[in-house]
């Protein structure tokens, strides 16, 4: 099946939003440990896959499973919010210095740490990239400097957390859907 760009943008939304949920929960007690980790069966038409209980040995394990879920939903939705931009043709140039530019720029140095490594993303600024962005579309504001986080693990925090992480992705569906890079 050929997604759309919308479709690639909707459907890392709603992943994201169950990773967080799902991580909430865990976050709060709500899920019943030995409700989860039991005997699972999936009968699929090449044979069966089956779980056995106890995969999870604490409820810490599960916050960390649901963590990690989160932390894939991301790289996901960092890969999602890049394939959908190329796919709507708006291009990313390093050299562009208008508030859409450095938004741009930013989408693609995070969808790169997230593809050079899923499970520990970081951030690799190089040439064109390594300057001063100023990120400023919808309530957000704020100054990254991109040539200092080089090396570093991407950290959300780097650049307004989660929030404008999940403002990003709305703002890049809204673009896509105007269809134009100006």
């Amino acid at each position: 099946m050929a997604w759309s760009p919308i479709d690639r943008i909707d459907q890392a939304l709603l992943a994201l939003e169950f990773a967080i949920k799902v991580m909430n929960y865990v976050a709060l007690g709500k899920i019943n440990k030995e409700d989860l980790d039991c005997n699972t069966l999936i009968r699929l038409p090449g044979g069966n896959l089956s779980f056995g209980k106890s995969t999870f040995h604490t409820y810490d394990d599960l916050v960390h499973a649901s963590e990690n879920l989160y932390s894939q939903a991301l790289a996901a939705s960092a890969v999602a919010m890049e394939a959908a931009l190329q796919g709507a043709g708006i291009r990313n140039d390093p050299n562009d210095r208008s508030d859409r530019g450095h938004v741009r720029s930013l989408i693609y140095m995070v969808r790169s740490a997230f593809a050079h490594d899923p499970q520990v993303p970081a951030w690799s600024v190089r040439g064109p990239y390594a300057q001063q962005i100023r990120l400023r579309f919808g309530r957000h504001d704020l100054k990254v400097d991109m040539g200092a986080l080089d090396g570093q693990p991407l950290a959300l925090e780097h650049f307004g957390g989660p929030l404008v992480f999940w403002d990003l992705m709305h703002e890049v569906r809204a673009w896509v859907c105007e269809g134009s890079p100006s």
